[in-house]
């Protein structure tokens, strides 16, 4: 597994999903793609293993993007993944 980052907000887009931020890192050491295996560990210990199903892009003409949150299978709940929870990459 490949530490990628620590939950700071969890929201919820509309007919979307899930959405984790900050998210990945815009220059990440590996590959983080949509459909990439994922595993979140909450606070608690606990772990819930999923995929990315998106890559939020977000564009600034002012100040440079460091992170791109992703969002998550339409499943899985905002309550189910909480702030401070890690995310890590599985290897495949």
């Amino acid at each position: 597994m490949k530490y990628i980052f620590e939950v700071e907000d969890v929201f919820n887009l509309t007919n979307r999903g899930c959405v984790l931020a900050p998210g990945v890192s815009s220059n990440a050491e590996c590959p983080v793609l949509v459909g990439s295996k994922i595993v979140i560990v909450r606070p608690d210990g606990s772990e819930l293993e999923t995929k990315i199903n998106g890559i939020e892009i977000i564009r600034s003409v002012q100040t440079p993007v460091k992170f791109n949150p992703i969002l998550l299978p339409r499943d899985i709940e905002k309550s189910k993944v909480p702030i401070g929870s890690k995310v890590y990459l599985l290897n495949e």
